[in-house]
């Protein structure tokens, strides 16, 4: 605000830049203030707690140049839900305040303020917002990271896992599962199979069915190593290794539970991130996967790009991120996931593309939820 340049700034826990010499100020005052601290940035300026949970991490980055403060699933003073933040700093003097989720109970303050706290910019303090100031005059915020089936990441979705039998138990249909990781060192990658159907009583002859529960996993990739498995077998596997396979998230005989038609089926999906020794979320962009259903009763499949969410955090490929225990999609750890799904669908049946000859839609659609704060895990496995 008053033109200076700067080649040093100071970051406090409790969520905010100064230039001043006051870094660890737990009492947020209004903009502007008189009342030290002065001369600062607050992506969201409150009674924070980083020694007690989450991370904060900061680093000058190229592409374009910018300077990046994040905290990370820090939780306040006292306890409540962990909240994410950002501020990233560029030399033309542009400023934006990112947030994620956010403590509902905080009572934040949000904005910069000038050297002597005179002057100010108060900002909104809203959960899922950015904030843009710029020299001349405001304008919006970039669009906000977004997973792609296109682009690589730390963190893959495989949004469907499908496998049919018949009514006997012989197979009709089996998913197969490719990752890679591009980069020439190793990575270790924990991944949740998740049972994508409801729990399911016994019923006469039929044996009860666990319902949307889970199944730890974990491979280690190679340097620029591709592998694959069937979703039935867990086989091959990197190396040969294999799997879990995804019937023990429903194990017994006949495989599966009853479908529509009178087979049976297990469907779910798979969430996988790269990982530290420890288990701890780290940057690995470097990860991309398909699916690929294979019928062999009617001789048919077709493929799915897995969605991959980039990490965002200011840290250096193989670097811890994020919040222990908690996958945040709010683009301060991860990609943001989309909130919005527009589409034009066809249903099982119909006739809209026929012409000179009547073609019939066999549509199959899968829509998983992913919220923000995606899961939690076991630290330290």
């Amino acid at each position: 605000m008053s033109g200076t340049s700067h080649t040093q700034v100071s970051i406090a826990s409790n969520g905010y830049l100064t230039f001043g010499s006051d870094d660890s100020d737990f009492t947020n005052d209004p903009i502007p203030s008189a009342i030290d601290p002065n001369d600062f940035i607050a992506p969201l300026w409150d009674d924070w707690s980083p020694i007690t949970g989450g991370n904060v991490y900061f680093g000058t980055f190229a592409g374009p140049q910018r300077f990046i403060a994040s905290w990370e699933g820090v939780p306040p003073f006292g306890g409540g839900q962990p909240s994410s933040f950002q501020a990233i700093l560029y030399p033309d003097g542009t400023i934006e305040l990112i947030r994620g989720t956010i403590d509902p109970a905080a009572t934040p303050t949000c904005g910069i303020e000038n050297a002597d706290g005179t002057d100010g910019i108060p900002t909104s303090c809203a959960p899922d917002t950015c904030e843009r100031l710029v020299p001349v005059s405001d304008s919006p915020c970039p669009p906000p990271p977004r997973p792609s089936t296109a682009e690589k990441g730390s963190l893959l979705l495989f949004s469907k896992i499908d496998l049919r039998w018949d009514a006997a138990g012989g197979l009709l249909q089996d998913t197969f599962l490719s990752f890679t990781n591009d980069y020439p060192g190793d990575v270790r990658v924990q991944m949740y199979f998740i049972n994508g159907d409801p729990p399911l009583p016994a019923n006469g002859g039929e044996r009860a069915h666990p319902g949307w529960n889970k199944v730890d996993n974990g491979v280690l990739l190679t340097g620029d190593q591709p592998t694959y498995w069937s979703a039935l077998s867990g086989l091959p596997g990197p190396s040969g290794g294999g799997l879990a396979p995804f019937t023990v998230l429903d194990p017994g005989f006949p495989p599966g539970r009853p479908a529509p038609d009178g087979g049976r089926m297990l469907r779910g999906y798979l969430i996988a991130w790269a990982v530290a020794a420890d288990s701890e979320e780290i940057r690995w962009n470097h990860l991309s996967g398909s699916g690929t259903i294979v019928n062999y009763a009617d001789g048919s499949a077709w493929e799915y790009g897995a969605l991959s969410y980039a990490a965002v955090a200011p840290v250096g490929n193989g670097n811890k991120t994020g919040s222990p225990g908690v996958l945040n999609l709010d683009s301060v750890e991860y990609a943001h996931s989309y909130d919005l799904l527009l589409m034009n669908f066809q249903a099982v049946g119909s006739s809209a593309f026929s012409g000179p000859r009547q073609v019939l839609l066999d549509t199959d659609i899968t829509l998983t939820r992913s919220r923000r704060t995606c899961g939690r895990r076991p630290r330290g496995r």
